[in-house]
């Protein structure tokens, strides 16, 4: 994982040795269980470093998170980015959640073996997001599932606490993708806080997009 590292240097992440044993128990088990159950297509450990790891991270950069922030997580799959953002910022109060309970078992298993605190929650968003004790709960809500902008902001806006923020990771070219969504993000009172766009060093080129929900009057 020393490449982990001196990637995340680059963006001014600094990783703990500690943190890079849990970046390592997470890359073998993610390998070992993607055997029996299909988590993703990227194996090769470089690749992983790289397109889900790093890229997971990568919003520490660019945003500063405050301290003990509640974050959920829609779509995560195989943990991506909720898992490698608790391994660096252990203070999150993370919750995890996919629509596939495949995915829920690994992640429950993945939790235990990292020793990380968290909730992994089998549920689809727009049906846990009516429930109480989720609705305008949390501080943060990111995601890098295949999403357009405007279906996340319709599943996913209403977790958000009045001031709160939504993560888009996307790729490059989002503007089109960002146009159409306008009418949504009017409806849910969301406002374009910032759009970075940046180069992994596979010269992978991403974009995350930062949405503010409006603070109430």
């Amino acid at each position: 994982m020393e490449q982990l590292k001196k990637y995340a240097a680059q963006f001014n992440i600094h990783l703990t040795d500690d943190q890079l044993i849990l970046f390592e128990k997470y890359y073998n088990f993610l390998i070992e269980y993607n055997q029996k159950v299909n988590l993703t297509a990227i194996t090769q450990k470089d690749d992983v470093i790289i397109k889900h790891f790093l890229d997971s991270i990568i919003l520490l950069n660019f945003f500063k998170l405050k301290t003990n922030s509640k974050l959920i997580d829609i779509g995560t799959g195989a943990g991506f980015p909720g898992v490698p953002l608790k391994i660096v910022r252990p203070d999150l109060d993370i919750m995890l959640l996919d629509a596939r309970n495949k995915k829920i078992e690994f992640l429950n298993q993945l939790l235990d073996l990292l020793n990380l605190s968290g909730r992994a929650v089998h549920a689809s968003a727009q049906e846990l997001v009516k429930k109480r004790g989720f609705s305008h709960n949390f501080d943060i809500v990111v995601s890098r599932a295949a999403l357009s902008i405007t279906n996340f902001v319709k599943f996913s806006a209403g977790f958000l606490k009045p001031g709160g923020m939504m993560v888009a990771y996307k790729g490059f070219d989002i503007e089109e993708e960002l146009k159409a969504a306008e009418l949504t993000l009017k409806k849910a009172k969301l406002l374009v806080y910032a759009l970075h766009k940046f180069e992994l060093p596979n010269q992978n080129k991403r974009s995350l997009l930062l949405l503010k929900k409006e603070e109430r009057r």
